[in-house]
């Protein structure tokens, strides 16, 4: 891209702003953001590894605080501007107890247990020197946490669209008011 994604700006906030504004429309328990030097923030412990580290840093987190105890971690990256509440109050309404969630044929938003299990399974990932991709994908994560995909029927594709280059940003503002 270029640039920090989450720091262009959306409809009068930052793509970060605009992401935390929608979580907390659905009153989390707890809300973080991964990688950023953020007062809600939590450090990349494998900077560079995408979603999987992520996710290992938050568990790690986590386990380090006595909270890695089974809960939904609702899982949204803050490049998916066009999403909407009921989208994911929908996909929060599918997950089961251990289980991950996402909608048919995407990987976000998606839901992860904070499972120990999941915690041993992404330090081995990192450990035995696996490159992303492959066992070290989300959609790979998704599998082993058992996904359950939830129906997207009614949901606009558009939604699901996120911004990777600087050409998806100016199709992104050309079809809407930044």
């Amino acid at each position: 891209m270029g640039q920090d994604k989450a720091q262009l700006p959306w409809r009068g906030q930052t793509l970060l702003e605009h992401t935390l504004a929608l979580l907390a429309r659905l009153r989390p328990d707890a809300l973080r953001v991964s990688g950023r030097a953020h007062a809600l923030g939590i450090a990349d412990l494998h900077p560079l590894s995408g979603p999987p580290g992520a996710i290992l840093s938050v568990l790690e987190w986590l386990h380090a605080r006595g909270e890695l105890d089974g809960r939904a971690l609702l899982l949204l990256p803050v490049d998916m501007p066009l999403l909407q509440e009921a989208t994911l109050q929908r996909l929060l309404a599918a997950v089961r107890p251990g289980r991950a969630a996402c909608f048919r044929q995407q990987v976000f938003p998606c839901v992860l247990p904070a499972s120990p299990v999941l915690l041993q399974h992404l330090r081995t990932l990192f450990a035995d020197g696996s490159t992303p991709g492959g066992q070290r994908s989300l959609r790979a994560l998704l599998r082993f946490c058992t996904v359950l995909e939830v129906d997207d029927a009614g949901v606009d594709p558009a939604e699901f669209s996120n911004v990777n280059t600087p050409e998806d940003w100016q199709r992104l503002l050309g079809g809407t008011r930044a």
